[in-house]
């Protein structure tokens, strides 16, 4: 009788080991499934913002953070403006098929603004949570050059001036 219920019992605890050592490979909540792929939202720990030294002015977001494994990378990224706040919005995208070592991956990403034609102020930028500022100190646009003009509008030299 033993030996009936020893089996089943055996068969069972190596199923439970089978299962428990694939792991959860569904998404978790801030992850869904896009064909083979699962996105995320990045773990962004730190922004900083760089104003080049040009003109225009251009401006960069530096995010730097963290991904949850070795397969884990950057991908969507969205800018959205609204007055004088940049929303930037960094999704990842991993394969859904494979193992990933689960080690915590450091990642940084550089993040050009569109701030072209923007008036001189103050502009805050959230990406993904983490929040900073920067200051334009005058618009952002390029000065009109009055003395070019485009050809069609030239005047005809009128004739006998270069006789």
């Amino acid at each position: 009788m033993k030996k009936r219920l020893l089996i089943p019992i055996i068969l069972f605890l190596i199923i439970i080991f089978i299962i428990a050592s694939r792991g959860d490979k569904s998404p978790s909540g801030s992850e869904y499934s896009v064909g083979r792929e699962v996105v995320g939202i990045a773990q962004v720990e730190n922004i900083d913002i760089l104003i080049l030294e040009s003109f225009p002015v251009q401006v960069n977001v530096v995010a730097s953070g963290s991904f949850p494994d070795s397969c884990t990378e950057i991908g969507l990224i969205n800018e959205i403006r609204q007055d004088n706040d940049f929303f930037v919005s960094v999704k990842t995208s991993r394969p859904d098929d494979v193992v990933c070592a689960q080690v915590i991956t450091p990642f940084e990403q550089s993040i050009p603004l569109s701030v072209y034609g923007l008036k001189a102020g103050t502009y805050r930028v959230d990406v993904n949570g983490v929040k900073d500022q920067f200051i334009l100190q005058t618009d952002n646009v390029l000065p009109e050059d009055d003395d070019r003009r485009p050809a069609d509008s030239i005047s005809p030299i009128p004739s006998g001036i270069l006789d």
